[in-house]
């Protein structure tokens, strides 16, 4: 079981694409292991859980489940620690657990302390950023960046060099600071290539998408990137949902249409309720307003209001603003124009409230065209400061 875990590594695992390898000595070692408890057994428990997240989610939340109670049972503080940690994969999958994993996040922080042991220190305030992002509360995420970076300076952990910069990348991007979150992105990259993360290189993927679409806009080569990623980790739908919403962002409508209906064929059933389905939805209702359809909109809808709250975001590593924005757009489809007014107002106050400037822009933008579309008295005048603000915040 130690062999297996130290094969596997301190389970930051490349999204979307499980080491085989890892796996089945991970597997080898259960069954070696036989059932009896033990903190050997349920650290082997959740590091599978952290390899499986996306490729067999279901799975992972039974042993995320199964290694938390084994560890409680034994007593082992570090083996209690770390199933908590990788208790966060399937937490995400349901956006409304953020007060679950702020929860986990306390008690990980109580047991190292306990234990007088920091080698989990950097992953606490990982899981407390990603949560803390996700409501919007960014001095709080702020703080985490900056306590994971003297965390890490600390520690002088090699496989975590490359999150600080990472993260602050994150924040520069939020902030519209898009030449820095450029740079401070690529330093995460270089770093992250020294220990061979794939991870590093995922993040990196995902901050340019964020930065191409919040700059410049999209191009061509975005959409041949997006393909290539989708080809190489299918079990991933949310780079699926990215092709939807770029080709749509850039008028491709038959190809947006196409990669738009093979997502929406059940009603978006078939979307895993993975980490990324939250991310998924956002994308789609992107595409979904800019093909204007009507029905998938109303769907999506119902999908998204419960986390009007909540930000839109890739884990903690990309924010893609207020999920009330998305709700902005598609109730503008469907032409309830009281209830995207009330969406775009929430989104107007949570982007303020953050300084995230260009979604502040985007959301005055939307909204704008909102008012257009309803066209009733006042609505253009109204419109047409909107838009002055939107042209001033860019």
């Amino acid at each position: 079981g130690r062999a297996a875990l130290g094969v596997g590594g301190p389970g930051e695992a490349e999204v979307g694409a499980a080491d085989e390898t890892v796996v089945s000595l991970l597997e080898e070692a259960l069954g070696a292991l036989g059932r009896k408890d033990s903190a050997v057994r349920a650290r082997v428990l959740a590091r599978l859980t952290a390899e499986l997240s996306i490729t067999d989610a279901e799975r992972a939340r039974s042993l995320s489940q199964q290694s938390i109670e084994m560890a409680r049972r034994v007593g082992d503080t570090t083996a209690l620690a770390q199933a908590l940690w990788t208790s966060q994969y399937s937490l995400r999958a349901r956006p409304e657990s953020v007060g679950d994993r702020l929860a986990a996040a306390t008690e990980i922080l109580r047991l190292l302390e306990e234990a007088e042991d920091r080698s989990m220190e950097a992953a606490w305030h990982v899981l407390r950023l990603g949560a803390l992002l996700d409501i919007g509360d960014i001095p709080g995420v702020d703080a985490q960046i900056e306590a994971l970076a003297k965390v890490v300076d600390e520690t002088r952990h090699p496989f975590r060099f490359w999150l600080p910069p990472a993260y602050r990348a994150m924040r520069a991007l939020m902030d519209g600071r898009f030449a820095e979150g450029q740079r401070l992105s690529q330093q995460a990259l270089a770093a992250g290539q020294q220990v061979r993360s794939q991870y590093a290189a995922q993040i990196f993927a995902v901050q340019m998408f964020t930065l191409h679409w919040l700059e410049a806009g999209f191009t061509e080569a975005d959409v041949v990137t997006t393909k290539g990623f989708a080809k190489q980790y299918p079990a991933i739908p949310f780079l699926r949902c990215s092709l939807a919403h770029i080709c749509s962002e850039l008028g491709c409508e038959a190809e947006a249409r196409e990669a738009f209906e093979s997502l929406a064929a059940s009603d978006f059933a078939d979307l895993p309720r993975d980490q990324f389905w939250l991310t998924c939805i956002g994308f789609l209702s992107e595409a979904c307003a800019l093909l204007g359809d009507e029905r998938r909109a109303a769907k999506l809808y119902d999908l998204l209001l419960p986390y009007s709250s909540l930000n839109v975001t890739t884990g903690e590593v990309a924010c893609h603003g207020s999920a009330s924005r998305y709700l902005g757009l598609l109730a503008t489809t469907m032409s309830r124009w009281e209830d995207a007014k009330r969406h775009f107002h929430d989104a107007l106050e949570m982007h303020t409230k953050m300084g995230a400037r260009p979604w502040l822009a985007r959301t005055q933008h939307d909204y704008a065209k909102m008012l257009l579309a309803r066209d009733q008295p006042g609505d253009r005048e109204k419109a047409m400061e909107l838009l002055g603000q939107a042209l001033d915040t860019a």
